[in-house]
């Protein structure tokens, strides 16, 4: 499939044969688009496609995590602290998700993958698994588009999480990722 790129054939091969979380990553141009165009072309599995904007969405043929979710604006953590993540009154669709795929996480904040965490095992009805027990892929490059964090919530923000950055979530250390670099 990939003629000369060892690495993007056995991500594939691990997207598609086992169940870890991955986190793919690479420079811009390395082929993270296209690995997660062939691995949605070979899945067998029910896959939801989510990213943190409207644009990033568009492009992998997704939605935001917002609309998925059936968030409001507010903060990922005052949302998690005033329990406003909660079960779907019909939550089949994303019972049936086996397989979570995120583009562009290094745009999602770490209070965001906590809510997500959150929102799986709620809606998956598994709360002892991270993410209900679904398989986690994410796609994104740290070093090319951070999160974004209003000036007004940094305080805040700070007295809470280490990092905006994913890896800063408090659901992170169980998450096992494993690492490949495009």
């Amino acid at each position: 499939m990939f003629k000369d790129n060892k690495i993007a054939t056995l991500a594939l091969q691990l997207m598609l044969e086992t169940r870890h979380n991955l986190y793919i990553t690479g420079d811009a141009g390395t082929g993270k688009s296209t690995l997660l165009k062939h691995y949605l072309e070979e899945v067998k599995k029910k896959v939801a496609i989510l990213a943190p904007t409207g644009m990033a969405a568009i492009n992998v043929g997704g939605e935001t995590i917002h609309s998925f979710c059936r968030l409001n604006t507010d903060p990922a953590w005052q949302l998690l602290e005033e329990g406003k993540v909660c079960k779907l009154r019909d939550n089949r669709r994303v019972k049936s998700v086996d397989v979570l795929v995120i583009d562009e996480i290094s745009m999602v904040r770490s209070d965001m993958l906590d809510l997500l965490d959150k929102f799986f095992r709620l809606n998956k009805e598994k709360p002892r698994l991270p993410f209900g027990g679904v398989q986690l892929i994410l796609f994104g490059d740290h070093f090319q588009l951070p999160p974004v964090l209003k000036k007004d919530e940094k305080e805040e923000f700070a007295s809470r999480y280490k990092s905006e950055y994913f890896f800063g979530a408090k659901c992170f250390v169980d998450l096992h990722l494993k690492y490949i670099k495009l």
